[in-house]
């Protein structure tokens, strides 16, 4: 997450002006975090290597896309609104994306043996 927060500070100070997406893109790309947590640490289940890296892949993606927004292709595939109703697709797609990966690379964490 320092990573992430140093890049989305950095993007002030290279030629984007706006402390908003800045935020956004940091934000968005930490959204990785959430499912691991309510599944992994709330829900007390082992997640597989593979469910980390997609959602963390489909959070850089994010992360992407709302920084490309302008770009024909992503804006293609965004609602055509405000860039914060855009930044709310963005996250909910990431966060499905994330749990449904989570979740499928998720077991019970083994019972504790008393010895």
């Amino acid at each position: 997450m320092v990573v992430f927060a140093t890049l989305g500070g950095a993007l002030t100070l290279w030629g984007n002006q706006s402390l908003f997406d800045a935020v956004a893109v940091s934000g968005t790309a930490s959204l990785f975090l959430t499912p691991v947590l309510l599944v992994g640490l709330v829900g007390a289940r082992h997640i597989a290597n593979w469910a980390y890296a997609v959602s963390f892949g489909a959070a850089l993606l994010g992360a992407a896309a709302y920084f490309l927004r302008g770009n024909a292709v992503v804006a293609s595939a965004l609602y055509d609104g405000h860039k914060y109703e855009q930044l709310l697709q963005i996250c909910v797609v990431v966060l499905i994306v994330g749990f449904a990966a989570v979740f499928a690379g998720s077991a019970k964490k083994p019972a504790p043996k008393n010895a």
